[in-house]
């Protein structure tokens, strides 16, 4: 068996260095759009965010989820959330952040 190819340098032909070029650009543009995805997406409104406001108004105070767990944020202690209204839902938000639940 012949193992010379693996040395030489033309090994790879120019349509399969094209090739791995497009791979690379696509894997590239695959991992740019699940960046962009993760830093543009409101993880706050969610379901359990809507649970918090249940039998509430808007404006009333809430406890966001997070909040009531055994190792709290710190901001949880220092931040008043109040329920607030969109798309016919109510969420606990924290001051300052958008209404606008992720979709």
């Amino acid at each position: 068996v012949q193992f010379s190819f693996l040395i030489r340098q033309d090994f790879l032909t120019e349509t399969s260095s094209i090739n791995l070029l497009k791979m690379k650009m696509i894997a590239m543009v695959a991992l740019i759009a699940f960046v962009v995805t993760m830093l543009c997406s409101k993880a706050e409104a969610g379901k359990l965010s809507q649970r918090a406001c249940q039998d509430k108004n808007a404006g009333d105070a809430c406890i966001k989820p997070r909040c009531e767990l055994s190792n709290p944020p710190d901001w949880c202690a220092t931040e008043e959330m109040t329920c607030v209204a969109c798309n016919d839902y109510l969420y606990c938000k924290r001051p300052g952040t958008s209404a606008l639940p992720a979709t």
